[in-house]
């Protein structure tokens, strides 16, 4: 068991047991608007590209951002339908792909 839930399981110890029902609690919300986000297109990709710092040092995907920029007007369509679609279904690429 790790710290975290040594010191979650101790808290929770302490609370004393209740009869109320948690119906009983008038909760009031705010209703807000549903969050849309519009579609990308290759132009929002390429300006977002740009304004990346130039730095030659890559991550763990070996892409640095002067290979980015230097291909940022091959990739940008492919990249807008990826994200358009991942936004459209929900679905997201993990972070690291497995070899």
């Amino acid at each position: 068991m790790d710290f975290s839930s040594q010191i979650v399981r101790k808290c929770a110890s302490n609370i004393p047991p209740s009869s109320t029902n948690y119906n009983n609690y008038k909760l009031t919300c705010r209703k807000f608007a549903p969050l849309y986000f519009r579609p990308t297109d290759s132009e929002e990709i390429i300006n977002n590209i740009h304004y990346l710092k130039l730095k030659t040092s890559c991550r763990h995907d070996n892409v640095n951002t002067l290979l980015l920029k230097q291909i940022k007007f091959v990739i940008s369509l492919p990249v807008s339908i990826a994200v358009n679609k991942s936004m459209e279904t929900g679905v997201f690429p993990s972070k690291r792909l497995k070899k």
